[in-house]
């Protein structure tokens, strides 16, 4: 979420919204002011939306165009847990951006900018390690 830098009020959309790190990127795109779109199996919609999503779309063989049809124009940003990377790009709006945690270059000619992320980068990051303990701490 860091390395998206949006502003409160973004729409990010994460894939995988149930899963281990779907779950923590969910919770902390809301708690970050985000309006946050859920992409999961038809069964974890409770479960994200406990976290905070704003809109659920269910998972599907055309993910992009669902969440489209939820979120017209697209999203400002996605984190894509569930590695679909140039399947769930045309769901991003144009000069949006694309996390990728599963080493996805990117393909210039789908308009998004690609960031990939790995927490090895972060590991050291002792003030970003001290906010997220203090975010637990406040519930």
């Amino acid at each position: 979420l860091d390395l998206l830098d949006l502003p409160r009020g973004a729409t990010v959309l994460v894939t995988g919204a149930a899963g281990g790190v779907g779950r923590y990127a969910t919770a902390l795109a809301h708690a970050g002011g985000l309006r946050v779109v859920a992409l999961a199996a038809a069964a974890d919609e409770d479960t994200v939306r406990s976290l905070g999503a704003d809109v659920f779309v269910p998972r599907a063989a055309d993910a992009a165009a669902e969440v489209t049809a939820a979120v017209p124009g697209g999203v400002d940003a996605v984190i894509d847990t569930a590695a679909l990377h140039e399947r769930i790009a045309p769901a991003i709006r144009d000069g949006g951006t694309l996390a990728t945690l599963r080493g996805w270059a990117g393909d210039a000619r789908l308009g998004v900018i690609v960031v990939p992320v790995n927490v090895r980068d972060r590991a050291t990051d002792h003030p970003a390690i001290v906010r997220l303990r203090e975010q637990v701490e406040s519930g």
